[in-house]
């Protein structure tokens, strides 16, 4: 949200997608860049810091049992 950082300062890049498209890219099955290049994401602002964002998530260890209800 535009003003909603701890300083209040605008968002450095602004990413527009539905949950469903975030799972995809959550679980590996596609990533943001291609989400974009397909259109189902929208991406304003600086998209280095999109693609910095990236590639801090780690990859899941499949050992990880996980339980949902």
């Amino acid at each position: 949200m535009r003003g909603g950082a701890p300083r209040g300062e605008d968002p450095d890049v602004t990413l527009r997608l539905p949950r469903t498209v975030l799972d995809a890219v959550m679980s590996r099955a596609t990533t943001f860049a291609d989400a974009i290049a397909q259109g189902d994401a929208a991406v304003e602002g600086a998209v280095r810091t999109l693609l910095t964002f990236g590639t801090l998530t780690d990859r899941p260890d499949a050992r990880l049992p996980i339980v949902t209800r």
